[in-house]
């Protein structure tokens, strides 16, 4: 199971928003596998990159203190706004986001650090068995995607989570403080219900 947060910027205290989820992932029994950080939507940020590079590396500190494996869900056009030339976070995994409609990595470009991806965002506000859904893509089998499901969770911020096994995922829930999405998987392609705007068209 894999899970991602939506930080909230303005609320302040980075690291302490990682480590709230992660207390509640760990309380209620989910192991997790990559705590990814989705960073998107320059209007959430700060308007100085300085102050959320700092936002950013108190979230890693958060992510670090609480065992977690880190990742980045984000895209060029949404991480050199929000946080200009700085290339620390291509120190994580990168989950990039692009709408081509291609469960491939062939349309990838470095930026930013990072010069190959782990996991691909291909299509989103898709529906799927009934449910609204993104869809996503990593190596490892033939596209598929799973039926969404929805479910609750809680964190000190906007959060989301999507869970994997082998290589493919869909999700649908709600978070407490925010938004969020859980679910399972198999295959090689992901679907979540959580709507992103991260996408290099």
């Amino acid at each position: 199971v894999d899970v991602y947060l939506f930080p909230c910027y303005k609320c302040g205290d980075g690291a302490g928003q990682v480590t709230a989820t992660a207390q509640y992932l760990q309380k209620n029994g989910l192991t997790v596998g990559t705590f990814w950080f989705d960073i998107e939507g320059p209007q959430y940020w700060s308007s100085s990159t300085s102050s959320n590079v700092a936002f950013f590396e108190a979230m890693v500190s958060g992510g670090k203190s609480s065992g977690a494996n880190i990742g980045v869900y984000t895209s060029s056009s949404q991480w050199t706004p929000i946080m200009g030339s700085y290339t620390g976070g291509s120190s994580f995994p990168l989950w990039y986001a692009h709408y081509d409609n291609n469960p491939s990595f062939s349309d990838f470009q470095a930026f930013a650090g990072w010069t190959s991806p782990t996991m691909k965002q291909y299509a989103g506000d898709t529906t799927l068995c009934g449910a609204g859904v993104d869809k996503n893509w990593f190596p490892g089998g033939t596209p598929s995607a799973a039926a969404a499901s929805s479910s609750s969770a809680a964190s000190s911020g906007p959060a989301a989570s999507s869970a994997s096994s082998g290589s493919s995922a869909s999700s649908a829930s709600s978070a407490s403080s925010g938004s969020s999405s859980s679910g399972s998987s198999s295959g090689s392609s992901d679907s979540s219900s959580e709507s992103h705007d991260t996408s290099d068209t």
